[in-house]
This record gives C-alpha cells, sequence and structure tokens, in this order.
C-alpha cells in the first residue's frame, strides 16, 4: 500500500524544491503578494501534468483566477459550496501539520529502548489520527476538481511535504536501529506501514536486528569519531570566510580537498547504524560532544551563507555544488551525530534564510 504522503501526491501537483537538508540555490523566492504560482499550482485530477512541469515551474505561471477559469471550463459547472469545500480542505491541512509535526517531535526523542516503549502507544493515537485526517481531506479534494486557494497551497507545498518528509526520515532512521529493539514500538510501526502511512521498504529494516557494537568494535568507531574533528573544524574554518560570491568561488578548492578527507573515513558497512552499548560513558561522552558541537557551529555557518544576499544566483552555484558534496560526506561520516543536529529544525532555519537572502537581494 502507497503511503499516504503519495496518496495526496496522487492529487496535487507540488512544484517547487523542497526546502530540506538540501543547500542549492535556485529555489524560487515566495513573493508576499503574488498571485499564487509563484509557490506551487494545483493539477486537475486526472488530466494530464503540463510539459515541462516538474521541479520547476511551469513556463507560463497561471493566476488563481485564470487556473479557475481553466477547471472550471474542464469539469463544467462549479458547485455553488465550493469556497466552503475549500475551507474544510485548508482545516483539515492544518490538522495534519499539526499532527505530522508532533508525530516528528516525538520520534525525534526516542533515543533507548525505554523511551520507544514509552513512545509506542502516542505514536499509534498520532499515526491513527493522521490516517483519518488523511483519509478525510481526500475526500474533500476528490469532490471538486481543482482547489485553488492560495492559502491552501502554500500550506500543502512550503509546510506539509516537507513534514512528511522530515517524519519520513526519522521514521526511517528508527527502523534502521529496529527501534532500540522496543517491541512495542516495532509492532505499532508495523501496524502504520500496514496501514499505508509509511513505506513499505522501511520496514524491512525492522527483520534486521543489528547488535550494539562489540568492546572493540566501541574502540574503533571512536577512533574513527575522534579522527573527524580535524576536517570538521577546517570545514567550520573555510565557511567562516565565506562572505560574498568571491570568498565563496576561493573556498571551493579547500572544500574539495575536506570533502576527499571526509570521504576516506565513511564508516565500513558492518557498523553502519549499530548503536553503542552505552551512549553515556565517558569515553563515548568525551568523543561525541566535542564533535557534535562542531557540527552545530557548522549548521550555524550553513544557515548564514544560505542567507547572503544573491545566494539563490549563479555566482554561487559552483561553491553550491562542492557544500552539497560536502554536506552528504558528513552525512555518511557522523551518522547519528548528523541527525541530531540536521534535524527538521535545520529545513526550517535554512527556509528563512533563503527567503531573507532572495528578498534583501533584490
Amino acid at each position: 500500500m502507497k503511503p499516504v504522503f503519495y496518496e495526496i501526491g496522487a492529487l496535487l501537483t507540488l512544484v517547487g524544491s523542497a526546502l530540506g537538508a538540501a543547500i542549492r540555490p535556485g529555489v524560487p523566492c515566495p513573493e508576499a503578494r503574488a498571485p499564487w504560482c509563484t509557490a506551487a499550482e494545483w493539477e486537475v485530477v486526472g488530466q494530464p501534468e503540463p510539459a515541462g512541469q516538474g521541479d520547476e515551474l511551469c513556463a507560463e505561471e497561471l493566476g488563481v483566477r485564470q487556473l479557475a477559469e481553466a477547471a472550471g471550463s474542464a469539469a463544467g459547472e462549479k458547485p455553488a459550496d465550493e469556497g466552503a469545500s475549500a475551507a474544510q480542505a485548508l482545516e483539515l491541512g492544518r490538522e495534519m501539520l499539526r499532527t505530522t509535526n508532533e508525530l516528528w517531535f516525538l520520534l525525534a526523542g526516542i533515543s533507548n529502548r525505554e523511551s520507544a516503549d514509552e513512545a509506542a502507544l502516542r505514536f499509534t493515537q498520532l499515526s491513527t489520527q493522521l490516517s483519518e485526517l488523511d483519509t478525510k481531506l481526500t475526500a474533500a479534494c476528490m469532490e471538486y476538481e481543482v482547489l485553488v486557494s492560495p492559502e491552501a497551497a502554500e500550506l500543502l507545498n512550503m509546510r506539509i511535504a516537507p513534514a512528511f518528509e522530515d517524519l519520513g526520515e526519522e521514521f526511517m532512521s528508527l527502523c534502521r536501529v529496529r527501534c532500540y529493539n522496543s517491541e512495542r514500538l516495532v509492532a505499532a510501526f508495523r501496524a502504520a506501514s500496514n496501514a499505508g502511512l509509511f513505506p513499505d521498504d522501511d520496514i524491512e529494516f525492522l527483520d534486521e536486528v543489528k547488535p550494539p557494537l562489540s568492546a572493540s568494535e566501541e574502540r574503533t568507531e571512536l577512533q574513527r569519531l575522534k579522527s573527524l574533528i580535524e576536517p570538521d573544524t577546517a570545514v567550520l574554518r573555510a565557511l567562516a570566510e565565506v562572505r560574498d560570491a568571491d570568498s565563496a568561488k576561493r573556498s571551493i578548492a579547500e572544500l574539495r580537498r575536506l570533502n576527499s578527507a571526509l570521504t576516506a573515513l565513511i564508516p565500513t558497512a558492518d557498523v553502519v547504524d549499530r548503536p553503542f552499548a552505552d551512549l553515556n560513558t565517558e569515553r563515548v561522552r568525551e568523543t561525541c560532544v566535542p564533535l557534535e558541537t562542531i557540527l552545530w557551529s557548522i549548521r550555524a555557518e550553513i544557515v548564514r551563507i544560505a542567507g547572503l544576499p544573491g545566494y539563490d544566483t549563479s555566482p554561487y552555484d559552483d561553491f553550491s555544488d562542492t557544500l552539497d558534496a560536502v554536506f552528504e560526506s558528513m552525512n555518511k561520516t557522523h551518522s547519528l551525530w548528523f541527525r541530531n543536529v540536521f534535524d527538521a529544525s535545520f529545513r526550517i532555519d535554512l527556509a528563512d534564510a533563503l527567503e531573507e537572502g532572495c528578498s534583501s537581494g533584490k
């Protein structure tokens, strides 16, 4: 069964890149008062997607009025209570966003078997609520062929879609560690997947029990993590010097060198996503706390750079490609520690910075 967000996607065409971990420029700046379509467009259900539509905006941008008129001509007369249905869909969308965010915070707070056990019941309640909201929203959207509310468009494209993505990533991360061996949460995850809330592929990780690192493996892994402090510090230093397009270009060679160093420190497959036997031991803390501190500083620099005037323009393209590569390498090398820092709140901070940079660059 397809996940809930795929069912919504079958009804709606969400145009524009979702602002997430990607650091590339080129994301269209939302206009505060523009007729909508600069953020997203709605698809007439059952009609083919316009040519060229995908991750970028269509060449011809239709305003809300024109889009509504086009839908009317395709669907015939509009029912008199379409406005009420659109309002209902908007409110359901807001409730879905609240529930999705609450689910994400619940899952993000799980760090051991005890917290996983405690979260199982609440996860079942929230996932059931989310599934019911999806059913209601699908019915509201299917009642009319097109919804043209700009508020609903922004909510679905810029808020709900990224929130579902973040929730899915958190779900997958917990599946990879088999919910810290919490049978209660494993059962709740399987039920949610069977209901179509999450992809079946993620559930496959629950069948594989990954044991904690042995004492010798832990020593090797801690040594590898300590080795990341030097390239991490160098990445932080290079990013701190980026103040404009020229300094960004000058940093590219150093960032590429550091990316090679990070790639050489990617953990072997046999230890990926295997937990430490105890995260609270002194030897684990003295290695991972400094590492996580540097990652927080790198996060702050990335957000600052995204807010530079003109960061969405071509002079930053090569730098952004390089930074994307470094970012992905850090994701692979830092594993859990990376996900702790670059979480869903990073998506929000990055989106705010990009919008501010777009505005100041005009």
